[in-house]
């Protein structure tokens, strides 16, 4: 299976200014991501999806393949992940004539992700499209408040199903941690035009510190604070 890895970084986040561009421990958050990706066994390329050139010369820095400059209509809050990679799908057939049977999206923020993780994954993700999904998402249990939009539930065999008010104190839910979001076949993305298929296998995060996702400025103070002391590499 040829697996298409796409990372989208744009400029212009509002709550951590430069986001895509800060630095852990001097390292950037692309640095960290290709550091990751060498120990991973089952990407056959990645493509970095941004409008700002600066962020794709980071890019460019680390090895990664900066084919296009993303038009702004497409880098603004309100545009979606998957408007942003059908793009980049697109983009590479017309361009490239690159075919690929998955893509994997790569959240740039998440700077704590391993390698064994993807790789797991990717070995769980193939293992049950015998039994009918066609995606994968990382997920963490919920500890704080959100937005009940952003609930999911978990059946017994891991599908992931979006909330449902009249099971929210019968069930455990969970959140999309970030880590991966998701792999998907390229035909189902196609075909359902969502990022997750018909049927999404929900892989459980049991690491809090591989979870975190840097959204705001506690959330990066968090990450400095563990390299500071030791706690992850």
């Amino acid at each position: 299976m040829k697996v298409l890895g796409i990372v989208l970084a744009r400029s212009g986040s509002k709550r951590v200014i430069n986001k895509n561009l800060q630095k852990l421990n001097k390292e950037s958050l692309f640095t960290r991501l290709k550091k990751t990706l060498n120990q991973c066994n089952f990407i056959d390329r990645v493509i970095v999806s941004s409008n700002s050139h600066n962020i794709l010369k980071e890019a460019k820095k680390n090895n990664f393949e900066t084919p296009f400059l993303r038009p702004n209509f497409l880098s603004g809050d309100e545009v979606s992940s998957y408007d942003c990679i059908m793009h980049c799908i697109e983009w590479l057939e017309k361009n490239d004539n690159y075919k690929f049977d998955a893509i994997i999206n790569l959240q740039l923020t998440s700077p704590f992700r391993k390698s064994k993780t993807l790789n797991t994954a990717f070995d769980l993700f193939k293992k049950n499209q015998k039994k009918g999904f066609d995606s994968l998402v990382t997920l963490r249990k919920i500890e704080r408040d959100y937005h009940y939009n952003k609930y999911l539930s978990l059946s017994k065999n891991h599908q992931v199903k979006k909330f449902d008010k009249n099971k929210y104190f019968n069930e455990n839910f969970f959140i999309r941690d970030g880590n991966i979001n998701p792999i998907v076949l390229k035909n189902s993305l196609l075909k359902y035009k969502n990022l997750y298929g018909k049927k999404c296998y929900g892989l459980i995060s049991n690491s809090e510190v591989e979870s975190i996702d840097i959204n705001t400025m506690f959330d990066l103070q968090i990450a400095r604070a563990l390299l500071k002391d030791r706690v992850v590499k």
